[in-house]
């Protein structure tokens, strides 16, 4: 399920909630390519699209079906 509607950015601070992951788990996540990649705000400042991460989640309740 896509959600077209959510095009807010967030920071690694606000994953954990979001995810249920911790932050150590969402690094290794992003070091194995298994999670969206952010976007480069400047070089100290990553963002993600909320709806990437949205649909990350909605994958991963699909596989898991």
């Amino acid at each position: 399920m896509t959600h077209p509607e959510i095009d807010r950015l967030v920071g690694m601070r606000d994953l954990p909630e979001i995810t249920g992951y911790s932050r150590r788990s969402i690094y290794r996540l992003l070091e194995r390519d298994e999670f969206p990649q952010p976007i480069r705000i400047n070089s100290r400042c990553n963002r993600w699209r909320l709806s990437a991460v949205m649909q990350w989640i909605d994958d991963l309740e699909n596989n898991a079906a």
